[in-house]
C-alpha cells in the first residue's frame, strides 16, 4: 500500500481540532459532574454547588492547557485568521445551538409547571446549556467536513 493511502484525504483544520478538544472536555467534565451528582447521598445545593464550582476551574484549566498545547502545535494555523468557509460554518452550528438552547428553555418552563424543586431545575437548564456547546462545536465540525469535501469534489 502506498503510503499516500494511509494518509487522510482531508487534513484538519486548526478549528476541527479544537473543537474536538472541547468536545471531548465539555462532556467529560459535564459527565463527572453528573455523576458526583446523582451518587452523592444528600442532594444538597450547597454540596452541588462546590462540586460545579470545582468542576468548572478544572475544566477551564484543562481547556487552557489543551488549546495551548494545540497552538503550539500548529502556531501558524492557530493565528490564521478564519476565513468564510468557518465563519459559515460557525453561523449555521449556532443555529442549531441556540434551538438546543429554546428547547432546554421551554423543557425548564415544564419542569416548573410541574412544581419542580428550584435545585433540578437549575441542573436541567444547565444540562441543555452543556448540550447547545456541545451541539455549537459538534456541528461546526460536521459542517466544515461537508463544505471542504464539497470544494474538493468542485476541484
Amino acid at each position: 500500500m502506498p503510503a499516500q493511502s494511509k494518509q487522510r484525504k482531508f487534513p484538519l483544520r486548526f478549528k476541527e481540532k479544537s473543537n474536538y478538544v472541547s468536545i471531548i472536555t465539555i462532556t467529560l467534565a459535564f459527565t463527572y459532574y453528573l455523576i458526583r451528582l446523582l451518587t452523592q447521598q444528600n442532594n444538597s445545593p450547597t454540596h452541588a454547588f462546590t462540586t460545579l464550582a470545582i468542576v468548572t476551574l478544572l475544566f477551564i484549566l484543562i481547556q487552557i492547557i489543551a488549546q495551548s498545547i494545540l497552538a503550539s502545535t500548529a502556531p501558524q494555523d492557530a493565528n490564521k485568521q478564519p476565513d468564510a468557509l468557518e465563519l459559515s460554518a460557525s453561523l449555521k452550528a449556532h443555529k442549531v445551538a441556540y434551538v438546543v438552547l429554546v428547547s432546554g428553555v421551554f423543557t425548564s418552563l415544564i419542569l416548573s409547571f410541574l412544581s419542580i424543586s428550584g435545585f433540578w431545575l437549575f441542573q436541567s437548564v444547565l444540562l441543555f446549556f452543556v448540550l447547545a456547546e456541545v451541539s455549537k462545536y459538534a456541528f461546526e465540525n460536521v459542517y466544515l467536513w461537508r463544505a471542504v469535501r464539497r470544494n474538493r469534489r468542485a476541484d
